[in-house]
C-alpha cells in the first residue's frame, strides 16, 4: 500500500486470489443467475446506424515502438495478477 500498488494489497488480502474456475454446481448457477440478470429490450439510439467511418490501414503503420512503450509506462496494471511495476517492466524491458 505505502509504493501505491494497491491492486497488489487488495490481492494479496483476499482468500481465494480471485484465481480459477468454480465447478458447476446448482449453487454457482443460481449466482451467476442474480449477478446477470436477463437482458432488458435494446432502445432507440442505442446502436450504431448509418455508414460507419472506416480507419485507414496507414493509422495502422503509424504505431511504433515508442508508442507502444510510453502506452505500457502509462498504465497501472493488468488483469493477469502482474502488478503494475510488473507488467511495465515486462512490455518495456528488452529482456523479455
Amino acid at each position: 500500500m505505502m509504493t501505491g500498488q494497491v491492486n497488489s494489497a487488495l490481492q494479496y488480502l483476499s482468500d481465494d486470489q480471485g484465481r480459477g474456475i468454480l465447478p458447476l454446481s446448482d449453487d454457482v448457477m443460481e449466482q451467476l443467475k442474480e449477478k446477470h440478470p436477463e437482458p432488458q429490450g435494446v432502445q432507440l439510439g442505442s446502436t450504431l446506424s448509418g455508414p460507419i467511418e472506416d480507419v485507414p490501414d496507414i493509422r495502422y503503420h503509424e504505431i511504433n515502438g515508442g508508442m507502444v512503450r510510453d502506452a505500457a509506462l502509462r498504465s497501472k496494471g493488468s488483469g493477469s495478477g502482474v502488478d503494475a511495476n510488473g507488467f511495465r517492466r515486462i512490455l518495456t524491458c528488452k529482456s523479455f
